[in-house]
């Protein structure tokens, strides 16, 4: 892209501003601050970004603040295959129109224009290179990142490798889209795959329960089918041992020929022992019937018996029943009256005890009272007490120290002997004194001494210059002394030691009722104390008055005590009754149910025996009617002789028939015949578990299996090819962008050459020929060597690291804008830490560089860019 105009009018501060760039080489343009120089790359950039439609914020802090204007900004540049003229105006009546001048004439405007110019740079530029390209005012000059799109094709064609299209880089960005949707950062597995994989574990495990689920039911259809052949063979055995059946048939019917006779002979003694029977047959019937209606007559008269001994149990089951009923009431009314009694009990032991509670709090409080009234005597002597051990001690040491100035004074001083004859008055310094006659006074000297006797004589006596000092020294002492006891409030030291002693008594005094108090109060306060005092003696007192027993009060509390735990122990006895007679109540209460029920039941026995009693005696009547018991007795012993003839005759042809063995021929029928009965048995038996397991299976059928393990097993095959397209989709990414990335750092260490060497090239115009910078993989400067000494970028001075971020950008223009291609590179107001002389020769290196692309320098100081040689210069 190359800029060729900007033009803005009613922006910001500015009215009217055009300029106009060279398509290549140095464009500078100078001004005041505020002349709107910051503005031409601020508008070019809202122009492009922002519609005529647009109220943001950043498109209303460009209007103009003294006029109702709307900003309005006019570029004209190329880019790529494209000249056009762009003009906009935003808030006030907004426009947008461009038009293209080549390939071909269009002409836009609206929304339609702003979309048209999108989509051109979007096609022709490069929009990270223009940014990166861009020195703006006031920021921080950074070092960029070069590695850009086009800036890798550039580089490429420079090496003389293929150039790289945008294809490729897509085609990268592409590969890095499908490589980051299966790994982090760090190349582990997403957590979609994991899921994917914990996914495809639980199907598996349906599928698994399901597929144990149908071989249950297929060990069952196996037995099914087991069962089915094991049938068939039944049906054959059945019908083989039918068929020996037959066979064995057909042998006994082969036998009609001999035992024709036999049967024969057989069936006319058949009817006579049937007629015999018959006749037999009736006349037990007879005897049945009379011993029927004995049997029915005795089994009466036995269950009336039988029912009049149960009456009295009855009875006495009832009796019982009520007994133990009464018992129970009784029981149950001790045990509430032994509970009544043992509650009384309970709160009269515990009344009691809050008696003797009551005592002992008040008794505490009354301590508590007394320590209390002590601490604050205690207290207020300790707080007046004037006198203490260091005083005392002071008043001590200053005595002594006047007993012995005293003493010293008294053994080294003159004195006065005054011996009165008389009863007399004399005067000592100004004092009258009196003696009795043979009295004596003696005075010491100390200083100066007059004795008067009036009307006689007066004398003056005065001390050595030894007794004068020794006498000042007891003076003085003693005024030590007297000023100790003033200020201690004490009249001598009797009086002081005294007083300490009343202060260490009175220490004591607190400290012992301090102790009381803590031992009195223990966990409560003064307040709860008393509070407790008052709500138990309230208690105590009101409950002679709220207890309603009639039973006296216990005397004391260890009577209370006793009566409580013997009511407990009558009480548990009372318990103990009550749940004994309880259990007999129920006991009785079962008992006389049962006689209840036995009642009921003997009872319909004796109906139904007199009902069998009638019965019997109909069916005899009935039958009487028709043969009397001597017609029967007749009919009996005729039928008898005719079954003997017939007996005798069938004996004869048997032993013609035995000869046949027939018995033989009759087990094996027989035989055959069991067999045949129990193969009929064994097929209705497997027919009985074929029906239980088709009912399993039916209702197991029910449930689908089939079709769930069906479905289970789609899902999971499904979910399996999912889940292995997207773990090769992940191995492919992962491969795809490790090789890829491996080409791409080899070709990114190829084009490192053509750039460093660029970027050294004008470098050495700076800093001299030792200049020489290192790229890190990205094309960013991290490194610079002058004078074979290496420092980092960030160890270098602020204006050294602006100089370099200066040239990187020219460097990367000069490779990126072979044939008007690239961006212009952009500095707002750069280099304002350089020196002088790095001013010129940054000046040398900007004109170089823009003999290979379009540099545009904003700046409000002229002489900053005035060593540029070949630049175009535009005053605002």
């Amino acid at each position: 892209m190359r800029l060729l105009r900007v033009q803005l009018r009613n922006y910001r501060g500015v009215s009217a501003s055009d300029v106009s760039f060279s398509r290549r080489g140095v464009t500078i343009v100078e001004g005041p601050n505020e002349a709107g120089k910051t503005s031409i790359a601020e508008a070019l950039q809202l122009a492009i970004d922002f519609p005529d439609s647009s109220r943001t914020r950043r498109i209303k802090a460009v209007k103009p603040v003294d006029r109702d204007e709307g900003p309005e900004v006019e570029i004209g540049l190329s880019s790529g295959r494209y000249e056009l003229t762009y003009r906009k105006r935003w808030l006030k009546s907004p426009q947008t129109t461009l038009r293209v001048t080549a390939p071909q004439s269009e002409s836009l405007t609206g929304r339609e224009a702003h979309d048209r110019l999108k989509a051109i740079l979007d096609e022709t530029l490069d929009e990270q290179l223009w940014r990166a390209l861009r020195i703006e005012q006031g920021k921080e000059l950074s070092l960029p990142l070069f590695n850009l799109p086009s800036m890798g094709r550039a580089l490429d064609s420079a090496a003389g490798g293929d150039v790289a299209t945008d294809r490729e880089d897509a085609l990268w960005d592409r590969i890095v889209e499908e490589y980051d949707k299966y790994w982090t950062p760090r190349g582990q597995p997403k957590g979609a795959r994991t899921t994917s994989a914990d996914r495809v574990n639980e199907a598996s495990n349906k599928v698994a329960e399901l597929t144990r689920r149908l071989d249950e039911v297929e060990g069952d259809a196996n037995r099914m089918n087991r069962l089915i052949t094991e049938g068939v063979d039944l049906e054959a055995t059945r019908t083989n041992n039918e068929d020996q059946e037959a066979q064995l048939t057909a042998r006994w019917e082969a036998t009609q020929s001999l035992h024709n006779k036999v049967e024969q002979l057989a069936d006319r003694r058949e009817a006579a022992e049937a007629n015999r029977d018959r006749a037999v047959a009736h006349q037990q019937r007879r005897q049945e019937l009379i011993e029927a209606l004995t049997d029915a007559d005795a089994a009466l008269t036995a269950l009336e018996i039988e029912a009049e001994q149960a009456a009295p149990a009855l009875a006495a089951s009832t009796r019982r029943n009520e007994e133990a009923v009464t018992a129970l009431a009784q029981a149950r009314s001790a045990l509430r009256s032994a509970q009544a009694e043992h509650r009384l009990a309970i709160e009269d032991r515990d009344h009691l005890r809050q008696k003797i509670e009551v005592v002992q709090l008040r008794e505490r409080h009354e301590r508590y009272t007394e320590a209390a009234e002590a601490l604050s005597e205690a207290e207020a002597h300790i707080n007046s007490a004037r006198v203490d051990d260091d005083s005392l001690e002071g008043i001590e040491q200053a005595h002594l120290n006047h007993e012995r100035a005293k003493a010293a004074a008294d053994s080294a001083a003159a004195s006065i002997e005054t011996t009165a004859f008389n009863d007399i008055t004399v005067s000592l310094d100004g004092t009258e004194v009196e003696l009795s006659a043979g009295e004596v006074e003696r005075t010491p000297v100390d200083n100066e001494v007059t004795l008067l006797i009036p009307d006689v004589a007066q004398v003056r006596v005065s001390a050595g210059p030894d007794s004068k000092g020794l006498a000042d020294e007891r003076i003085r002492t003693r005024q030590a002394y007297q000023q100790l006891c003033e200020e201690a409030g004490v009249v001598d030291l009797d009086e002081a030691r005294v007083a300490v002693q009343g202060l260490q008594d009175a220490l004591r005094n607190r400290q012992d009722a301090n102790e009381a108090i803590e031992r009195e109060l223990r966990d409560l306060n003064p307040e709860t104390l008393l509070s407790k005092v008052e709500r138990l003696t309230l208690r105590v007192d009101s409950y002679p008055r709220e207890r309603s027993a009639e039973a006296p009060l216990p005397e004391d509390h260890e009577t209370a005590k006793r009566t409580a735990s013997k009511t407990e122990r009558t009480l548990d006895i009372r318990q103990d009754e009550c749940l004994a007679r309880e259990k007999t109540a129920e006991e009785s209460a079962e008992a006389l149910k049962e006689s209840q029920v036995n009642e009921s039941v003997l009872g319909a026995r004796v109906e139904d025996a007199r009902n069998r009693k009638r019965h019997a005696a109909r069916q005899l009547a009935d039958a009487r009617e028709v043969n009397e018991d001597a017609a029967l007795t007749d009919a009996l012993a005729s039928a008898q002789q005719q079954a003997e003839a017939a007996e005798t005759d069938l004996q004869d042809a048997r032993a013609e028939h035995d000869a046949a063995d027939p018995e033989t021929l009759e087990a094996l029928l027989e035989n055959a015949r069991e067999a045949t009965s129990r193969a009929i048995k064994d097929i209705q038996s497997n027919s009985d578990e074929r029906n239980e397991l088709r009912i399993s299976l039916d209702l197991r059928g029910e449930q689908g299996l089939h079709t769930l393990h069906s479905e289970a097993l789609s899902v999971l095959q499904h979910m399996e090819r999912q889940h292995d397209r997207a773990e090769t989709r992940a191995r492919v990414a992962h491969l795809l962008k490790e090789t890829f990335e491996k080409h791409r750092q080899q070709a990114r260490q190829r084009y490192i050459g053509p750039f460093k060497e660029q970027i050294d090239r004008l470098g050495k115009i700076v800093f001299g020929p030792t200049f020489a910078v290192q790229l890190s993989d990205d094309l960013r400067v991290v490194r610079r060597t002058v004078d074979g000494t290496t420092l980092n970028v960030d160890q270098l001075s602020t204006g050294a690291r602006e100089q370099i971020g200066v040239l990187s950008r020219l460097a990367c223009a000069a490779i990126v804008s072979p044939d008007d291609g690239g961006v212009p590179v952009l500095i707002d107001d750069a280099l304002g830490w350089s020196d002088p002389q790095r001013l010129r020769t940054m000046g040398a290196a900007i004109t170089a560089a823009g003999k290979q692309c379009q540099v545009i320098v904003l700046t409000c100081t002229p002489g900053r860019y005035s060593n540029v040689g070949e630049a175009e210069v535009v005053k605002l």
